[in-house]
C-alpha cells in the first residue's frame, strides 16, 4: 500500500494539491471511513401517479420516466449518494399506478414518516407519495411482493366523458354484458403458461403465472375489471402496500400480511 506522509497545512506550499487516497487502500473497518460513512436506511413508499406524462416507470435515455423523476426528488433531499429507486413492477407508457410500492436506500436525516410530505413538495403534481415507512435492509419492493393487482376500466356509453377519458377505454359500439365476460374470464383463474405474451428473446426461465382472482363489476356506464396475480415467494419478508394508511409503519413490517 502506498505510504502518504502526514502533513499539516504548513508543510506544503499554498496551492499544492494533496494526493488522493487510492481506492481500496483503507479497509471498511478503518475509523476514518466509519466516521465519514453515514448509515443507510431502507425506505419503502407507496406511490401514485398519472402515467400520461411518462414513458413508463423505467429510466430511459431522452424520455421522461417515473423512476427518473422520483430519483431526482429523492436526491434533492439526500445528496449523500446516487439514489436508485426500485419498484415492485414496471409500468408501460401511459399506464397509471394507484399504489405502486417502491424502495430506496438513504443516508439522510429525514425521519421515515416525513418522507411522503418532503417528496410531495418536490414532485410534479402528477406524482404523489401516499405513505412512507422504514423497512429492514433485506426487504425488497419487487422480490418481497406476494401478489400484484391490475385494474382495467371501460366507459361503456355512446358519448365519451371528458373527465373520465384519461383513465378509461371508451367502448361504445355495444352494451357490454359484464356477467358473460366474468363467466369467460373465470377460466383464467389458476396457473397458466403465458409464453405467447412474452417478448422474443426473453431470458425468463418460464412464463407460468398464477391468477388468483378475476372480478368484473358495472357502476353505471363504467365496467371495471380487476385481477390479482400471485408471485413466487423469493424473500422471507412479504410485500405490503394497499395503499398505505396512517398505520403504514405497521403494515410494512415483515410480520404483517397486509398488502399494498
Amino acid at each position: 500500500m502506498p505510504k502518504w506522509r502526514s502533513s499539516s497545512s504548513s508543510d506544503l506550499p499554498l496551492g499544492t494539491p494533496v494526493p488522493p487516497v487510492p481506492a481500496g487502500s483503507l479497509p471498511a473497518s478503518d475509523p476514518v471511513l466509519q466516521g465519514l460513512t453515514p448509515a443507510l436506511r431502507r425506505i419503502a413508499i407507496c406511490l401514485q401517479y398519472d402515467g400520461a406524462a411518462f414513458h413508463g416507470w423505467q429510466r430511459q435515455t431522452s424520455l421522461s420516466s417515473v423512476q427518473e423523476t422520483l430519483e431526482g426528488a429523492i436526491e434533492s433531499l439526500d445528496p449523500h449518494r446516487p439514489i436508485r429507486a426500485v419498484a415492485a413492477g414496471r409500468t408501460d407508457t401511459g399506464v397509471h399506478a394507484a399504489g405502486q410500492v417502491v424502495h430506496f436506500d438513504t443516508a439522510g436525516p429525514i425521519p421515515p414518516d416525513r418522507w411522503a410530505r418532503a417528496l410531495n413538495g418536490r414532485l410534479p403534481t402528477c406524482v404523489r407519495v401516499l405513505a412512507a415507512s422504514e423497512v429492514p435492509s433485506d426487504w425488497h419492493a419487487c422480490f418481497s411482493a406476494t401478489y400484484r393487482r391490475y385494474r382495467y376500466t371501460i366507459y361503456n356509453a355512446r358519448t365519451p366523458n371528458l373527465f373520465l377519458a384519461p383513465w378509461c377505454w371508451h367502448r361504445y359500439q355495444l352494451q357490454l354484458a359484464e356477467g358473460l365476460m366474468e363467466d369467460v374470464l373465470a377460466d383464467l383463474v389458476g396457473e397458466h403458461d403465458f409464453s405467447a405474451f412474452q417478448r422474443a428473446g426473453s431470458r425468463r426461465s418460464h412464463a407460468r403465472t398464477t391468477i388468483q382472482a378475476v372480478k368484473i363489476r358495472r357502476d353505471g356506464d363504467l365496467v371495471v375489471t380487476a385481477w390479482a396475480r400471485r408471485l413466487p415467494a423469493r424473500w422471507k419478508a412479504p410485500k405490503s402496500c394497499s395503499p398505505l394508511s396512517s398505520r403504514s409503519a405497521a403494515a410494512m413490517r415483515p410480520s404483517s400480511r397486509r398488502t399494498l
